[in-house]
């Protein structure tokens, strides 16, 4: 299979989060952690002999154990079946077909052959990561440096302040550049941008400004631009409104 075009990008994005729902899994350590690992074998890998169904089932079985959250391969394996099944009109069934590279999305058991399959899967996607068994992502530094300091404001801000970091994480991790950018520097976009007209807490903008010079002006410039890209494709208030 041929990697790793947008379209798979927002159709892995899509069942991985819908598959972490029924799998009771959370979004900021499994969800993220599995796209990664697809992100980061596909940066070392442009043709691959697995197809991109087994991938997703491999990435989020592996993020699964990474996290302590543990599901059963058969457990990840059905519900990404059931999403893939659930998705076909919104997203059609031959285009699921063309991208995921599988043509029945029908219950089953998984076979012999798929498992040996997703256990080999398993050790090329940590082999793409050399073996990392902690996946390096944005939220961490969000933990660390945000949202201890988020309790100033009201609930309600509060709330909204969180919501917008999350989907900003979010958005970088439908982008295959960001694989190969510091998770440091995405999460200081990030945060900034949830905070745009707002005042920061004085401990996340001195983090700010204490990191944010370890990057090249340009790494940061093309952060900035890439958020701002996929709100603009993602945010309908900011494309021109049809004629009522």
């Amino acid at each position: 299979m041929e990697s790793w075009t947008e379209s798979q990008r927002h159709i892995s994005w899509s069942l991985l989060s819908f598959a972490r729902m029924r799998l009771n899994l959370p979004l900021e350590t499994c969800t993220a952690s599995a796209f990664m690992m697809v992100h980061k074998y596909f940066l070392q890998n442009t043709q691959t002999e697995h197809s991109l169904f087994i991938i997703l089932v491999t990435a989020l079985f592996s993020a699964c154990k990474m996290n302590e959250t543990v599901r059963s391969m058969q457990q990840v394996y059905s519900e990404i079946l059931n999403c893939c099944r659930d998705s076909k009109r919104r997203i059609g069934e031959q285009r699921l077909i063309d991208n995921l590279g599988r043509t029945k999305f029908e219950e089953s058991k998984l076979t012999q052959e798929e498992i040996g399959e997703i256990n080999t899967c398993e050790l090329d996607l940590l082999e793409a990561d050399n073996f990392n068994m902690k996946i390096d992502l944005p939220f961490q530094h969000i933990d660390k440096n945000v949202r201890p300091y988020l309790k100033k404001y009201n609930a309600e801000l509060r709330q909204s302040l969180n919501n917008k970091l999350v989907k900003n994480i979010c958005m970088f991790l439908c982008f295959h550049k960001t694989a190969a950018m510091p998770t440091l520097l995405l999460a200081i976009v990030a945060t900034e941008s949830a905070f745009d007209g707002i005042e920061m807490p004085p401990e996340t903008q001195n983090w700010i400004n204490d990191k944010k010079s370890d990057f090249e002006i340009s790494q940061y410039q093309l952060a900035t631009e890439l958020l701002a890209k996929q709100a603009a494709i993602l945010n309908p208030q900011q494309q021109q409104k049809a004629p009522q």
